[in-house]
């Protein structure tokens, strides 16, 4: 106990200096045994050179293109997506008719890990999850149960994953060229439930059977080109209107140039025939082990720099018409356009239950969907969304034989802009 008694006086006088006289500070500080400030030191002092010597061009050149490649795979990663209450609507083919979702959630934003000291390597971690709430429907009727109630939720999916990307020097190239990549990923998926897969009479139990996937596999292949626009102003008529209003703290969003980003994302999905897969689906080979999933990706960014009007600044020489600049243009995403699915290739895949099966169709077999993007103003990572699509296969576990057209709005997150 004797030996916290200097601790806790040395802490409580560094606690009671700071709060008491906090412009003394530093001088009570150098008043310390062991302990000097330097008065004229500033923790916002940039020493960053200037100057890239030739020697070590080359080393910095690498931590760029590391940090580039770990950047960039975050940009153009699945958002996570939020539908409104009520607007993911469905039309469902096979199985009974759902009313819209009062929540249906894809939440699958990545914990990237990766930058500099990285190399051209880097790793995704996405605790990614599913999550839909049914309106109560008595109607609904499943085998030999009545009835259909969310409280609150029922068989979500739990799909955690991990990533990892690699690229190469004469891969991952500068703007205007197309750069390459290619990734490994695992992943499981269950929905946590314990009813058993096939009602008594050989139907699949869509209500509470339970659904798992130990762990799957994919191989990536994938691309990103990176283009910067035009030199020129977006919308010069709307600019030039905001700023006629020169009141003091006027504030004004101006784009100048643009970047584009082409993207696209091939992998090969791979379910194993063992003691990782559903053994009860995969004695009739009714869920598909071989995927094709796919993605073509078209974003645009402006470079926004923010300004603010000041009637003193207007006297000085050194501003553009009293237009003091708040911030360097950053780029930041206005919209996104996105096409994916998948295919399930027609390898030991067939339809049906426990009583009869039949090879699965194309139209069983193909998932596309289609997504526009639009960030909200104002904001770094939140975005409204608009979907169609058609599902051959739910991915949503225990539904996996439904298919339905389905459209929806909704919010979404994701690396809209530098920062999130």
């Amino acid at each position: 106990m004797k030996a916290y008694i200097p601790f806790c006086y040395f802490t409580t006088i560094v606690f009671f200096s700071c709060l008491v006289a906090p412009n003394a500070t530093i001088a009570q500080l150098n008043g310390i045994p062991g302990i000097t400030v330097d008065d004229d030191y500033n923790c916002t002092d940039c020493k960053k050179s200037d100057i890239i010597y030739s020697d070590i061009d080359s080393i910095n050149k690498r931590r760029l293109k590391s940090y580039n490649f770990y950047r960039t795979l975050l940009k153009v990663s699945a958002p996570t997506d939020i539908y409104f209450p009520f607007l993911d609507i469905r039309k469902t083919y096979n199985g009974p008719q759902k009313k819209p979702f009062i929540l249906n959630a894809d939440v699958k934003t990545p914990i990237g890990l990766g930058g500099y000291r990285w190399g051209l390597w880097s790793v995704h971690v996405i605790p990614q999850f599913k999550v839909r709430i049914f309106q109560d429907d008595n109607s609904f009727a499943q085998g030999f149960l009545k009835g259909d109630e969310s409280a609150p939720v029922r068989t979500p999916s739990y799909m955690p994953r991990i990533t990892v990307f690699k690229t190469f020097e004469n891969w991952w190239q500068p703007k205007e060229i197309l750069s390459q990549y290619i990734g490994f990923s695992a992943f499981h998926h269950s929905n946590g439930q314990d009813g058993q897969e096939f009602f008594p009479d050989g139907t699949i139990n869509i209500y509470n059977g339970n659904f798992g996937e130990q762990v799957a596999f994919e191989l990536i292949y994938g691309g990103i080109r990176e283009r910067e626009l035009r030199q020129t102003k977006f919308s010069p008529r709307r600019l030039a209107r905001k700023e006629s209003n020169k009141e003091i703290g006027t504030l004004v969003h101006e784009r100048t140039c643009a970047q584009d980003f082409l993207f696209y994302r091939l992998g090969l999905e791979v379910h194993a025939p063992d003691i990782l897969t559903n053994q009860d689906f995969l004695q009739y080979n009714l869920y598909g082990r071989y995927r094709i999933n796919y993605e073509f990706g078209y974003s645009i960014r402006p470079y926004v720099a923010e300004k603010v009007y000041s009637p003193q600044a207007a006297q000085d020489t050194n501003t553009v018409g009293g237009w003091v600049y708040l911030t360097c243009p950053e780029p930041k995403e206005i919209w996104r356009l996105v096409l994916n699915g998948t295919y399930i290739l027609p390898i030991d895949y067939n339809i049906g239950d426990m009583n009869s099966q039949s090879k699965a169709p194309l139209s069983r077999s193909l998932n596309i969907q289609l997504t526009a993007y639009w960030r909200i103003p104002g904001t770094t990572g939140t975005a409204l969304f608009g979907r169609v699509g058609y599902y051959g296969s739910d991915q949503y576990n225990i539904y996996f034989q439904q298919n339905y057209l389905g459209m929806g709005v909704g919010l979404s997150l994701a690396y809209f802009t530098e920062n999130l």
